[in-house]
């Protein structure tokens, strides 16, 4: 449109056809996929609260999302019993997220550039090479 909105748009042959409100004439207010429109809420940050999740288009869920006062989501939920948390360190970085999906928990701790996973009765560890080690071809845990 005039201001720069994306106003429609074909993936795979499917088209979304967007819509804005007056009042946030930069945010999503709804879309319409199929012949059914789904709406977006934003609380009084702009942070989206509601919306769909296009991800299966046979399936589409909701999506609800709490933001923390540093505006960064905290809480991720979806109709499909499916929820997410997240957790910040002192600097806003995540240091965690959980996933809740069909009874299975499933942690994943952020250190730095490197992550472990663990959920359920499954522990997954990544393994590092050192640049220098101090003898060749040791691997660390």
């Amino acid at each position: 449109n005039a201001i720069g909105n994306i106003t429609s748009k074909a993936v795979d042959g499917k088209t979304f056809n967007y819509y804005y409100s007056a009042g946030h004439k930069h945010a999503v207010s709804g879309i319409t996929y199929n012949g059914t429109t789904y709406s977006y809420t934003y609380d009084t940050n702009g942070n989206m609260t509601y919306g769909p999740d296009f991800t299966n288009l046979a399936s589409i869920q909701a999506r609800t999302i709490t933001w923390n006062a540093d505006n960064m989501p905290t809480h991720i939920s979806h109709s499909s019993n499916i929820s997410t948390q997240l957790t910040y360190g002192g600097a806003g970085e995540r240091v965690k997220k959980r996933v809740y999906s069909d009874g299975i928990v499933t942690d994943t701790f952020y250190i730095g550039d490197h992550f472990e996973v663990k959920g359920g009765e499954t522990m997954k560890y990544w393994i590092y090479q050192l640049k220098n080690p101090p003898c060749p071809g040791c691997w660390f845990q």
